[in-house]
């Protein structure tokens, strides 16, 4: 019975971790391994560790955590003696909507759509662009009214920075599924040292409905979207 629930939990699509009580890692299934490559081993024990219950059991909180294109609404946090902790993390469930806005893609030039924003929302501003770009990319399928709504959110985030850094860049060896078929992704990467990234779940809720990926940490946030063109 034991070797079976050892081996459901490797399976389980939730990622499941244990750790000793110096935060070491001693045992993650399939599901964490992949995690721990966006997230590091410390940030997880951190956040069981501020989630556990005061005392021996396990204690399930609802939650709202984004590593890249992994999403989590709740955790379950839990220890039975003071010698090991384990955290499982629920992932939220996608939905369907990207066949649903197939109709509503557009093929544009991404570096147009740029431009457009940019200059509709920093007109005014003094922030020292720094923009590199992949000429390479061509015209990309999106849909082009949403996409913008997000452009322009992130844009105004930054208008009064001093300086922001702009990255459009295809992830090498990397791939998206779309409808059952894969893609390159497209990648474009907003960064500035002096501005720290506010509204977080304004920008996951304005990528969702643009039909795109969103990546936020402090000092920056990633747009990544597959690379459909004609």
């Amino acid at each position: 019975m034991e070797l079976f629930y050892e081996t459901l939990i490797e399976n389980d699509l939730n990622p499941f971790m244990l750790f000793n009580d110096e935060g070491k890692l001693l045992k993650y299934n399939k599901e964490a391994e992949y995690l721990l490559s966006f997230v590091s081993s410390r940030e997880i024990y951190d956040l069981a560790v501020s989630s556990a219950p005061l005392s021996f059991g396990f204690q399930r909180s609802f939650v709202t955590l984004h590593y890249e294109r992994n999403s989590f609404y709740a955790i379950l946090v839990g220890y039975l003696d003071e010698s090991s902790l384990g955290i499982k993390l629920y992932k939220e469930v996608t939905d369907s909507h990207k066949l649903e806005y197939k109709s509503a893609m557009t093929e544009i030039n991404i570096f147009t759509l740029l431009k457009l924003s940019r200059n509709s929302t920093l007109s005014h501003s003094q922030v020292i662009l720094n923009e590199i770009y992949d000429p390479s990319i061509p015209d990309v399928k999106l849909n082009v009214e949403k996409f913008l709504l997000l452009l322009n959110k992130l844009f105004t985030m930054y208008h009064d920075s001093k300086e922001l850094f702009i990255k459009v860049f295809l992830k090498i060896g990397e791939t998206i599924v779309f409808n059952g078929k894969k893609y390159p992704i497209c990648s474009i990467k907003f960064h500035s040292y002096d501005t720290q990234v506010k509204d977080a779940e304004l920008f996951y809720q304005l990528a969702k409905e643009a039909d795109v990926s969103l990546f936020v940490k402090s000092d920056f946030v990633m747009i990544e979207f597959p690379l459909i063109s004609a």
